[in-house]
C-alpha cells in the first residue's frame, strides 16, 4: 500500500476517467479533451494548472469524491480536522453532525481505502501534513485546500510543479499517486503516457490569458512548501 495516498484511482470498482493518453492536441478552449477545464484552476503558473489538471485527470476524481467514485458534496465543506477522524482507522467515516451526520460511502474492498478528494488523500497523509505545520486542522478540504495539497506532495517528492514536468518526474510521483505509474501495481500506464497527459494539459493551460492576480497556492497564514531530501 501507499503510505500517502489511495493506491487505486478514486473510482475503482467503476471506470476511471484519466487514461493517460492524451494525444497533446487539446482543444484551444481551455478545456483538455478529458473535459477538465484548466481556466477554472486556481494556481500560479500554467505549469501548476496543468499539474492540477493531470492529478484530477489521471486519478478520475473530483474535489468531492471519495474511494470507489461516490460524489459527496459535503466533502468540501468539511475541516481536515473532520475528515481526518472520519477517515482515519477505526473512524466512523461520517459527516460531522454540523453537516447532517450521514454515511460517508467509502467503497469497501481488500484495499480498506478512505481516500478522499480530486487528491485522493488518505488520513496518515493528511495528519502528516498538519503535523508538519503545513496546513491546519481547521482548514476546509475545498478546492484551494485540495489543490494546495497537491502541490505540497509533489514538492516533498523532489518535483517543483511550477516548472515543466519530465518523464523522470512522472516516475518520481508514482509512488505518490498510484495512476501515474505502474510503481504500484494498479495501472498499466507509463511515466510516458502520464507526460503525455500532463503535456496536453499545459498546452491548454498556456493559452490562457495570464491571471496577475491569482491567489498563492499555499493557504494564507501557512508555512511554504517543504522540500524533503531524498
Amino acid at each position: 500500500f501507499n503510505s500517502l495516498l489511495g493506491i487505486t484511482p478514486a473510482n475503482a470498482g467503476g471506470t476511471q476517467t484519466g487514461t493517460g493518453t492524451g494525444t497533446g492536441t487539446g482543444t484551444g478552449t481551455g478545456r483538455t479533451s478529458s473535459g477538465i477545464d484548466v481556466s477554472d484552476i486556481e494556481a500560479d503558473t500554467p505549469e501548476e494548472k496543468a499539474f492540477i489538471a493531470t492529478v484530477r485527470e489521471l486519478e478520475g476524481a473530483g474535489y468531492n469524491t471519495v474511494y470507489g467514485g461516490a460524489e459527496v458534496p459535503e466533502l468540501t465543506q468539511m475541516t481536515l480536522g473532520e475528515l481526518y477522524e472520519a477517515a482515519k482507522l477505526g473512524g466512523d467515516d461520517r459527516l460531522p453532525e454540523r453537516l447532517g451526520g450521514g454515511v460517508i460511502p467509502y467503497h469497501k474492498d481488500r484495499h480498506n481505502s478512505t481516500a478522499s478528494g480530486a487528491v485522493q488523500l488518505m488520513p496518515q497523509t493528511l495528519k502528516g501534513l498538519v503535523d508538519s505545520g503545513a496546513f491546519s486542522m481547521d482548514d476546509t478540504f475545498d478546492e484551494k485546500t485540495q489543490n494546495a495539497i497537491m502541490l505540497h506532495l509533489a514538492r516533498q517528492r523532489g518535483v517543483d510543479p511550477s516548472k515543466p514536468l519530465t518523464e523522470d518526474d512522472m516516475r518520481k510521483l508514482g509512488p505518490e499517486w498510484a495512476s501515474f505509474t505502474p510503481y504500484h501495481g494498479q495501472t498499466t500506464r507509463t511515466a510516458s503516457e502520464s507526460l503525455r497527459a500532463y503535456n496536453e494539459n499545459l498546452e491548454e493551460a498556456k493559452k490562457l490569458k495570464p491571471n496577475t492576480s491569482s491567489p498563492h497556492s499555499v493557504p494564507e497564514g501557512h508555512m511554504g512548501p517543504i522540500i524533503e531530501k531524498p
